[in-house]
């Protein structure tokens, strides 16, 4: 009720849903003539159901009515037959003795005959082992053998248990008539034991023939000791006469499946021996997966159901195999023998799914702790490789500092050719570690090199940056007579190291993407998220560290360039006549840097540095306000103007691409901070907030420094107009930051200005 209440509920929601209340109503009368009809079909199904048991239970109980009445019926003629008949006892006493004494005679002419017959038997199991049994045996005595063989053993047991109640001289007596029997038997087990050992050889050569004989004599023993064992367990062993057939089990099925396991130990022990290196059998067992194949869709057509005989042969093999990968385990295998162990595992876990279709629940484990064995192998790699990165990144890092050389170039460009090595060992143990099949393994695999390479990156960074520090302090203790000779003897190296170490970054990124793009689509979700996850956070290593080495560059370019930038705005700026030598000195060495950062460095860390390079260019240029030497007007206009003149053309060769991204518009917007500059300098105080918001609009963080810095350049502005203008310059900022905007703001290089400090 509830239910049906809440959907009217949710039908009727508004007003309007009133006029659908006769369309509602003729959906629901459609619902309910269909439910009927499917409640009177259930209804009916079960009343036949019904009445069909009811049925079934007349008729049993009929049954039992008949059987009890034909038993009660017996009890009667049997009652009556030992009251009808005179002297019954004496009858049914005769009748047994009469019985016995044929059986002693026939007693008698067995013994009398036996010897002769084993030799007949013995004789016909020689005839079969002197033609050799091979897989295409059609063993054509087989069945007699073993017929007369079980006729003989029964013989023996019916001696044997005569003799057990008599005394010791006719136990021996018994003893000596029956001993052709035991090698009789030793010979034809034998030969059962050959046929049965190349019993899935025989059906792959077709002998069909001999297999059925082989299951037609397991089968019959089978059953003959299951027979026995039934008896025993009733309790009616008293009631064995002496032509009861056997007295104790023989067997044979357990030999059977003994022989089965032997044969499976042998082969796999021949398969061992003729490898030196134990753990090649790994590669050489895919008779293991034919033989289980053969069984599963061929042997089992002609063996007994209950014998669940491929279940036997996969035990068996599992067993066998099960024990060697132990053994391998035992003796601390290396991480190569590892992989294999885990890549067959795989295989053999692919085929018992795929192949011999069996339940991945039932598939018995081919050693005992997989995770345990998967992190032995992750320890191992990761130790080995560790040593070996360690042992690479020494003279690696040893090379960089030593710098006896210029790097080696790789399509034009400065590498240090040791990161190639790394991924080539990267993509082999990755490599391996797919073959193996395990997702653990390659995301473990992928996570330890992540790692190592982690540790790389970071180790760089610290020895570029002791690096670059040791050559700056070498360079500023040096007096060095021209701008140009300056930038020679600053740069032994560490200008082409350093290029080739960020050139090696981008290298690094692409080999890290192949990877992520080989590997990840073939593991889970779970493995592709780790892996990509690893690899990201090391790619996001390779491009910090390809920054700093372009930060580097340019650090140890402006290192030479500041006594340069610092006379800007100075008097000498000032007085200086044509050629300018303060900052053409400046763009020269720009030209000259560039030009040979655009022969060896890769385009895309060229274009980073390019940008880097106009951003402090601009940045070095103003920050000479902070000696507030006063503006000449009547000459800076002009002077600025000849500066952008000279600096501009360094650059705009670099911006030529259709990419908006690096069209020469986008160098104008840089340079338009001169522009900007100069209206700051010329405008009237009270026109400067106007001007500023104008600014925000192109920069929105543009420093609040730069304005301090001119301001504190301008003749016609104290101090404490200054402060006062500042302080309203501020507040507009922050109000310019709150209010919506149609674009959302992007960081400038304009925000890391500054008049004191490093802006580097």
């Amino acid at each position: 009720m509830p239910n049906s209440l809440a959907r009217v509920s949710e039908l009727l929601k508004t007003e309007d849903d009133l006029a659908k209340v006769a369309t509602i109503k003729e959906q629901f009368a459609k619902e309910k003539a269909s439910i009927d009809v499917k409640l009177n079909a259930a209804l009916q199904q079960q009343i036949e159901t019904i009445m069909r048991n009811i049925r079934n239970l007349n008729s049993s109980s009929a049954k039992i009515a008949t059987v009890k009445t034909n038993l009660l019926t017996i009890d009667a003629i049997y009652r009556d037959s030992k009251t009808s008949i005179a002297r019954y006892d004496v009858i049914q006493e005769f009748t047994r003795m009469h019985a016995y004494i044929q059986e002693t005679g026939e007693l008698y002419t067995n013994m009398s005959h036996f010897h002769v017959h084993m030799k007949e038997v013995e004789a016909l199991i020689d005839s079969e082992l002197s033609q050799g049994i091979q897989i295409d045996s059609l063993v054509p005595q087989l069945l007699r053998i073993h017929y007369n063989l079980n006729a003989a053993a029964n013989f023996r047991d019916r001696l044997e248990r005569y003799a057990a109640t008599t005394n010791s001289d006719f136990r021996s007596i018994v003893a000596r008539i029956v001993a052709p029997l035991v090698p009789a038997e030793e010979k034809f087990r034998g030969m059962l034991h050959d046929i049965i050992t190349g019993l899935v050889e025989s059906l792959k050569d077709g002998n069909v023939a001999l297999v059925l004989k082989v299951f037609r004599v397991v089968e019959y023993e089978e059953r003959e000791d299951l027979k026995l064992a039934l008896a025993e367990k009733l309790g009616l062993e008293a009631g064995l006469s002496l032509t009861s057939q056997r007295s104790k089990p023989r067997e044979y099925f357990a030999f059977f499946l003994k022989s089965i396991e032997d044969s499976i130990n042998e082969t796999f022990q021949n398969c061992e021996d003729a490898f030196e290196n134990k753990i090649d059998v790994l590669d050489n067992l895919d008779w293991i997966f034919n033989d289980l194949l053969m069984v599963k869709n061929e042997l089992m057509k002609y063996a007994p159901a209950r014998w669940c005989l491929f279940d036997r042969y996969y035990t068996f093999y599992h067993a066998r195999m099960h024990a060697f990968i132990n053994e391998t385990v035992a003796r601390d295998p290396s991480s190569e023998e590892i992989l294999r162990i885990l890549s067959f595992d795989k295989l053999y876990t692919d085929v018992a799914v795929n192949e011999l279709q069996i339940a991945k629940k039932d598939i018995k484990p081919l050693f005992k702790d997989k995770e345990e064995f998967l992190d032995n192998y992750l320890t191992l790699m990761t130790d080995k490789v560790t040593e070996w990165m360690g042992n690479l990144e020494v003279r690696e890092q040893e090379e960089f500092k030593a710098r006896t050389h210029l790097p080696e170039s790789a399509d034009d460009l400065y590498t240090l050719q040791a990161i190639t090595t790394i991924f080539q060992i990267f993509n082999q143990q990755i490599n391996i570690a797919a073959d193996s099949g395990y997702g653990k393994i390659v995301n473990g695999v992928v996570a330890s090199f992540c790692a190592i390479l982690n540790r790389r990156t970071t180790h760089w960074n610290a020895l570029l940056r002791a690096e670059v520090d040791a050559t700056l302090n070498s360079t500023r203790n040096n007096v060095r007579a021209t701008i140009g000779s300056n930038a020679e003897e600053v740069s032994p190296g560490l200008l082409e190291y350093t290029i080739a170490l960020a050139n090696d970054q981008i290298k690094s990124v692409h080999y890290c993407e192949t990877i992520l793009d080989s590997y990840s689509g073939m593991l889970s979700r779970k493995y592709q998220d780790e892996v990509s996850a690893s690899l990201n956070q090391v790619m996001d290593g390779f491009v910090d560290l390809g920054n700093n080495c372009i930060h580097s560059l340019v650090v140890i370019m402006f290192n030479d360039l500041i006594p340069n930038f610092d006379l800007i705005l100075s008097s000498q700026w000032y007085k200086q006549k044509s050629p300018d030598k303060i900052v053409q000195p400046i763009a020269e060495t720009l030209m000259d840097y560039l030009t040979d950062f655009e022969s060896s460095l890769n385009g895309v860390l060229l274009d980073l540095l390019v940008d880097s390079t106009v951003d402090y260019t601009i940045l070095y240029y103003f920050k000479a306000m902070r000696f507030k030497h006063k503006f000449k007007n009547d000459k800076l206009f002009g002077l600025v103007t000849r500066d952008v003149e000279l600096l501009f053309p360094v650059f705009a060769p670099f911006y030529n691409s259709p990419d908006e991204v690096r069209t020469v518009e986008v160098l104008q917007r840089k340079f338009r901070v001169f522009e900007l500059f100069m209206d700051l300098v010329s405008i009237e105080r009270d026109q400067i907030p106007g001007t500023w918001n104008e600014i925000l609009d192109e920069f929105s963080d543009f420093s609040l420094e730069f304005i301090e810095g001119v301001l504190s350049c301008r003749k016609d502005i104290d101090s404490a107009h200054a402060a006062l203008l500042l302080s309203e310059l501020k507040g507009l900022s922050e109000a310019f930051k709150y209010k919506s905007h149609a674009v959302p703001l992007v960081a400038t290089f304009m925000k890391k200005f500054r008049l004191e400090g490093d802006i580097l």
